[in-house]
């Protein structure tokens, strides 16, 4: 370090709280980004999986194993993966997608990965340079190489699938600690082995499903028949009973997950599948419906759509979990941020 200033004028050092400028030697400005950390001796402080203790809002409600966080801490903001303690839940372990310099006792806070909500914050009481419970690095290499020829052995064996789902591929290592196989699939991921898709779905990087001739049939038979039926779509038992043969209706539900992970349909609730471009449509019409009307009923909805209650209550369901609408005594009004 070459000089310090502390409000603009020279300084032989500079105290918390103080506006600094430090001339750094062989340092570009362009390599300067907010939440850097200039140190002198912080031996080991550098990691990206630390252990905290956690106090979760009231209304935060119950967050999954891995569930996605922002995490932010001194000036600094990372994307982050939280698993809560089982048994203590207000302990967590949060492995970030990238190392930070950060000491325990440091204060953080935790958003919604989309930064629109605070869930909590806390304190670090612990920082992991090495992964443990006797993981060590060699043990992770080797795990990273069982994982990968796992990945593509099941995408050589399912060339229809889009890949193998983490519950699978966890039951597969059970073994080893689901935080801990994250880890693995996260390097893999920056090490462009494999890819992540919608649902957690996991797949040899440069890996792309085709089907074969006997399940493109079956699915161009099937789009027709969805098709057709619009937003009355048929059930599974009425689409198996459209499929004479065995093989057929075999292939009846590798092709319907296959369409489902490629985004041709979507399973509003058990067993009832839209065609994601009759969704599309149907979001539609009931947005022009609401920007005259205000608000729409499940009848209304029904004769909007010209179906039957049996798919419009499902429907709505599914639109609300997925926050397009919302639930106000009988009637439904659209989120903001969906064009209300």
């Amino acid at each position: 370090m070459r000089r310090i200033q502390v409000y603009g004028e020279d300084s032989q050092q500079a105290e918390a709280g103080q506006r600094v400028a430090l001339n750094l030697a062989g340092v570009e400005a362009s390599q300067i980004h907010r939440g850097q950390v200039l140190v002198s001796q912080r031996s080991g402080s550098s990691s990206r999986i630390v252990e905290v203790s956690l106090t979760l809002l009231p209304d935060t409600g119950n967050l999954s194993s891995g569930y996605r966080v922002r995490f932010y801490s001194l000036t600094f903001e990372v994307m982050g993966k939280m698993y809560i303690g089982k048994k203590e839940s207000d302990k967590a372990r949060i492995i970030l997608e990238k190392e930070v310099s950060i000491q325990v006792g440091d204060h953080f806070i935790i958003r919604s990965s989309n930064a629109l909500k605070t869930l909590g914050g806390g304190r670090i009481t612990g920082i992991i340079h090495e992964i443990k419970d006797g993981i060590r690095k060699e043990d992770r290499e080797k795990t990273k190489t069982n994982i990968l020829f796992y990945i593509a052995e099941y995408n050589n064996k399912n060339p229809w699938r889009w890949g193998i789902r983490f519950p699978e591929l966890r039951s597969k290592f059970s073994e080893i600690r689901a935080d801990l196989i994250e880890l693995c699939i996260d390097e893999l991921k920056s090490e462009g082995k494999i890819k992540e898709g919608e649902g957690k779905i996991y797949s040899i990087y440069d890996f792309k499903p085709a089907l074969d001739s006997s399940r493109e049939s079956v699915r161009e038979r099937l789009i027709s028949i969805m098709e057709k039926a619009a937003f009355q779509s048929p059930s599974i038992e009425s689409l198996e009973e459209k499929f004479a043969s065995k093989q057929e209706r075999r292939f009846l539900y590798e092709v319907l997950e296959y369409m489902k992970d490629k985004g041709e349909i979507v399973e509003i609730s058990n067993g009832i599948f839209f065609l994601n471009f009759l969704l599309d449509e149907a979001k539609r019409r009931l947005s022009e419906f609401y920007r005259s009307h205000g608000s729409f009923t499940p009848a209304q909805c029904r004769d909007i759509l010209s179906s039957t209650r049996k798919y419009i209550i499902p429907l709505l369901e599914y639109l609300d979990k997925t926050g397009f609408t919302t639930r106000k005594d009988d009637a439904r009004v659209l989120n903001y941020e969906n064009g209300a």
